[in-house]
């Protein structure tokens, strides 16, 4: 390239399992160049509808009460069914009195609950199916989950459910995991280990999930994934609603 030139190459960032910002950088080395040209890259991983600010804090070091907007990125109205798992407490708005809006501000309140006793996510549920749920992290240092094995997040989206419905779900992992991995908890949710290959880079654990025949809504629950002695502890949380699948009405009828 002579001098003052350009040149174009092509660059992909891969997204997080989970919404939230995403940061890389990028390192570029030029055959004759005095120094390496470190170029950084940020950008946001999100889902249909998305939560400002991704994460709250709670008392001592943050309010006691807090709000949260809750957008559809395609502008499209929709409806906001539940906020921890309550009945949400809008601001500025009354669902009663007014259309299903695509933008929301939902209060949260975290100061009557001792540090043991808060949610490791505050969960956000809509009516989208492309986004069912939607989970905002609680900076509760108790809450944080250690990392036992190599993920590249330390958190389980099971996604929405019909009642009775069974289908497969995967963890990725940075590290093989195996020998014979066992998994244990997820209630309401029955988990368990069906297979795993290699995925790229990555390892895929495939896991059987089964919601209950009964619906429950939006769901928090814990996950602990045991690989030889090692077992890693993961929050775990979506939805079940909507009429019992097909197989679940069949099998009650049995």
């Amino acid at each position: 390239m002579p001098p003052g030139g350009n040149i174009s190459f092509d660059a992909t960032l891969a997204g997080a399992e989970v919404p939230g910002p995403k940061r890389a950088s990028l390192k570029v080395v030029a055959e004759g160049a005095p120094r390496v040209l470190e170029i950084r890259v940020r950008a946001e991983v999100s889902d249909a509808v998305r939560a400002v600010p991704m994460a709250i804090q709670p008392p001592p070091n943050g309010p006691a009460e807090g709000r949260i907007v809750i957008e559809s990125l395609d502008r499209q109205p929709f409806s906001v069914l539940s906020s921890d798992r309550r009945t949400p407490s809008f601001i500025g708005f009354d669902p009663r009195r007014f259309h299903p809006e695509s933008t929301y501000v939902i209060r949260t309140d975290l100061g009557e609950l001792a540090p043991e006793m808060l949610p490791a996510l505050w969960l956000i549920e809509t009516d989208r199916a492309d986004c069912p749920v939607i989970a905002v992290r609680v900076r509760e240092p108790s809450k944080v989950v250690p990392s036992v094995l190599r993920l590249p997040e330390y958190v389980l989206s099971l996604g929405a459910f019909r009642p009775g419905e069974t289908r497969e779900i995967e963890l990725l992992s940075n590290e093989p995991m195996e020998p014979d991995p066992q998994v244990r908890g997820g209630d309401p949710i029955a988990l368990r280990v069906v297979g795993g290959e290699q995925a790229g880079r990555r390892w895929r654990l495939r896991m059987q999930a089964t919601a209950p025949a009964q619906a429950t809504g939006a769901f928090l629950t814990e996950v602990e994934v045991q690989v030889g002695d090692r077992v890693q502890r993961l929050p775990a949380y979506g939805t079940v609603r909507g009429e019992p699948a097909p197989d679940a009405s069949a099998a009650a009828q049995r």
